[in-house]
């Protein structure tokens, strides 16, 4: 087999593994979605065909080009899951036929070809960057196209290779801010580093280098001015990004060391830092194991995973540095070759910037396996040929079996079909259910030429529904700097009061939520819109709200009166009763804004009814508006929170009851709502009365500040 190998020329070799490659994924590619990275990718390249410009009908804050080879790929394709996906599989099939030709520099065919089912193995771990489209992963193979072209550079000579690797490396910079711009500074650095050429003709070959990358760069920048994004482009990928990086707290690697222990930490992240693909099929599992729970060896994978992408490069690096004879011109290209990749490898690592979780990591890691192939044929040279080849294959094997066996898993997992006007994409049973009453409630709502906008992020809700954006902004990010975000948003939403918005409930978990970081766009929504209807919200799905346009709120609020001269107290499950002073109030009673009410907000204790006595004497004509219900951001979190609501009006002695109900968000779909209640005051007329508003608590359930509310109470002639 060796020998039949060694007489196909690379070329052909690399052409079969790209087709294969691509082959084997197609059968999975459309199984999994992404909300948020690919959902706007998709989405923009779809407004870029419609003629809408980036960074200012729509705004993004990653670099344009994966935005514009997309809506290239759509103009042929057409804008559906399946061309996107295809695409996706397309771009990771080249990626690993340009490791099969960069580990040619150091491996045998066959070896070769062991990296090819290694990259195979880490394109099932690296779920979910390089099985949907992303600007990482198009810039990672960008960056290898351009590395095995300078290494052809380095055994021809050739300017052409320089500049066109160049050339290359220009498209990586223009789609990822970090990967992009420190791989190309790095492979510059290499050919002043590493070229196999004497000092008077590397700085020639940086020049044509660098004219690939400033002709490339230079073009795309007139095109970006020309078309008046580039003000745009500015505020919204270079200083918002920033911004982000100074203001907003992401979390870190974790700690090599101790090396064989549990790590707190690291299990509290574990949905941030263990493999993406294990969480999505088998985490209860992997959470109730004995392994996980009674040793420190899924800690010990995860520090080496988190650490190897810098080891790697670093013990590779006294490999390499040496020179090799200069009389032995082909070991000088090896040399330099390897010390080429090596250089990638460690710009990648630079690239690992935070947060440092599982997707941000896996994806950099292609050059990282490359050096792995390096250190492996360093070893196996001589006597150690065999016992390095038996132990890299037997650990291929194994790596296989259980990838291939996650990959189907993971498959079967995500088989539920989610049919759209962009075609079928298929999710985990809850999910697909809830994608499917997304669309289908969308579509029922509205014409399709209504425009839509998703908050506080998820652009796939766009694109998976065919409406063209109401806002510039698909998503409004807690890190970002909001100058003029909110005015924009507000100005868009004034101009098509018919648009439709919807509101995501199933966001970040280490987010902050959105009344927190955009308060004044928040209650511009609680004073304009309601809850026209839920979608979603299966266990393990999606929740989205569809909300209505309604006029602000009328009449005069009573709030600030209330919380005046109010009279508060909690009576416990076994009758002792309590008012609560003055000093303690503002934890058990104040005003909130939730999704999408301003309320009046009462702590519960278990078991506890708490009661809020507001003093009033009504005129004539005269009703009070108000509402009750649960914190619709709490509806889905556990533990099962049952509240009984109850409003009756106290005068005289006695009490009329207005409403009474115990809600359960968790499990009855019917109760996600806030629930209008219109209180005519008329019989009491002139009278001193008190509007008692109540709040019962189970007893299984902890203290609570955030999760029951009354509507702001106001006064309506």
């Amino acid at each position: 087999m060796a020998r039949l190998l060694r007489r196909i020329p690379d070329g052909a070799l690399a052409a079969v593994v790209v087709l294969g490659v691509f082959a084997l994924q197609l059968p999975f590619r459309l199984h999994w979605v992404n909300l948020t990275d690919e959902g706007a990718i998709l989405q923009d390249a779809t407004d870029i065909l419609a003629g809408r410009r980036m960074y200012v009908d729509a705004i993004h804050p990653a670099f344009p080009g994966v935005f514009y080879l997309t809506a290239a790929v759509f103009a042929v394709g057409g804008a559906t899951f399946d061309t996107a996906r295809t695409f996706a599989c397309l771009l990771f099939a080249v990626t690993t036929g340009l490791a099969f030709a960069i580990g040619r520099w150091w491996l045998r065919p066959a070896g070769a070809l062991a990296l090819v089912v290694l990259f195979v193995d880490y394109r099932v771990w690296a779920f979910p960057h390089w099985h949907m489209l992303s600007y990482s992963s198009l810039a990672v193979a960008l960056l290898v196209g351009a590395t095995a072209l300078l290494g052809r550079g380095f055994a021809s000579g050739r300017v052409g290779h320089y500049g066109g690797a160049g050339m290359i490396a220009a498209l990586a910079m223009v789609t990822k801010q970090d990967s992009g711009v420190v791989g190309t500074a790095m492979l510059g650095l290499a050919i002043l580093a590493a070229a196999p050429e004497p000092w008077r003709r590397r700085i020639p070959a940086v020049l044509w280098f660098g004219a690939g990358v400033t002709t490339v760069f230079a073009c795309i920048v007139v095109a970006i001015v020309w078309e008046g994004m580039l003000p745009g482009l500015i505020k919204h990928t270079l200083v918002a990004p920033l911004h982000g990086l100074t203001s907003f707290s992401y979390q870190g690697s974790p700690p090599l060391w101790p090396l064989f222990a549990q790590d707190a930490e690291l299990r509290a992240r574990a949905y941030s830092y263990l493999p993406s693909i294990l969480l999505e099929h088998y985490w209860p599992a992997l959470l109730g194991s004995r392994l996980y729970r009674e040793s420190a060896l899924p800690d010990l994978a995860m520090r080496l995973a988190y650490h190897l992408i810098w080891l790697l490069p670093l013990m590779a690096a006294p490999l390499v540095v040496p020179s090799a004879p200069a009389a032995d011109r082909a070991a000088v290209v090896r040399r330099a070759r390897e010390r080429l990749v090596v250089l990638l490898a460690t710009a990648a690592w630079l690239a690992f910037n935070r947060p440092h979780d599982w997707i941000h990591l896996l994806v950099l890691y292609a050059p990282a396996l490359l050096v792995a192939s390096l250190l492996a044929a360093r070893l196996a040279t001589g006597a150690g040929r065999w016992p390095v080849g038996v132990a890299v294959g037997l650990g291929l094997a194994v790596a296989t079996v259980v990838s291939v066996r996650v990959a189907l898993d993971t498959g079967a997992a995500l088989g539920a079909p989610v049919r759209s006007p962009r075609g079928v994409v298929y999710a985990t049973p809850a999910q697909a259910a809830s994608l499917q009453e997304l669309v289908d409630g969308v579509a029922a709502a509205a014409p399709p030429e209504v425009p839509l906008a998703s908050m506080p992020y998820h652009p796939l809700v766009n694109f998976i529904t065919a409406r063209a954006p109401l806002t510039p902004y698909y998503s409004i990010w807690p890190g970002e700097p909001d100058t003029g975000r909110t005015e924009t948003v507000e100005r868009h939403l004034e101009a098509r009061p018919d648009g439709l918005v919807v509101y995501n409930q199933s966001q970040v978990p280490y987010f902050a939520r959105m009344s927190e970081y955009t308060p004044a766009l928040f209650a511009y929504l609680a004073d304009n819109y309601r809850i026209g209807q839920q979608l979603g919200g299966q266990p393990f799905g999606f929740e989205f709200l569809l909300l209505r346009r309604e006029p602000p709120p009328f009449g005069r609020s009573i709030v600030a009166d209330a919380l005046a001269r109010g009279v508060l107290g909690v009576t416990t499950a076994d009758g002792v009763e309590r008012t609560i002073p003055p000093d303690e109030r503002p934890r058990w009673v104040g005003t909130a804004v939730w999704p999408f009410e301003r309320v009046l907000r009462l702590t519960t204790e278990p078991g506890a009814t708490t009661t809020f006595r507001i003093p009033l004497t009504p005129g004539a004509a005269t009703r009070l508006h108000t509402s009750y219900g649960v914190n619709p951001d709490t509806w889905s979190l556990l533990p099962r929170f049952r509240p009984r609501f109850a409003i009756a009006v106290a005068a005289g002695g006695t009490e009329t009851s207005i409403a009474d109900a115990t809600l359960d968000t968790l499990v009855v779909r019917a109760d996600r709502h806030w629930t209008d209640v219109d209180v005519p005051l008329d019989a009491w007329a002139g009278q001193a009365i008190e509007v008692v508003l109540r709040v019962t608590s189970p007893s299984d359930v902890p203290s609570f500040e955030d999760r029951a509310g009354f509507g702001e109470p106001r006064l309506v002639p």
